[in-house]
């Protein structure tokens, strides 16, 4: 037997560049969220649309509220605790507190 002298191979290595994993995940995070997104959003419409009603009269509306629940909101609204007027003229504080009154008094 001889001995084998080992000569040492030099293999090619290569560090995987981080720039272009990154930007393969962004790519990949990106479409499947767009797909998702789609998907959800297809849901949404039905596949047909539901015919129009060709008939444009109004229909009565019936609820039936506990009157219980009623007597309740009625004390529930005059116990309001108001706030103090606003101090400018537009709707820029929210909602006038006039308009509010007006409609709790209706």
């Amino acid at each position: 037997m001889t001995p084998h002298a080992k000569t040492p191979i030099a293999i090619a290595t290569t560090q995987p560049n981080q720039e272009a994993i990154d930007h393969d995940r962004r790519k990949l995070l990106t479409g499947a969220a767009m797909g998702l997104a789609a998907a959800g959003a297809a849901g949404l419409f039905p596949a047909r649309p539901a015919p129009a009603t060709t008939n444009d009269a109004i229909r009565p509306f019936h609820i039936d509220i506990p009157e219980a629940d009623l007597v309740d909101l009625r004390h529930r609204l005059t116990a309001t605790r108001w706030p103090e007027k606003e101090t400018v003229a537009d709707d820029s504080q929210g909602v006038p507190l006039a308009m509010l009154q007006d409609l709790v008094r209706y």
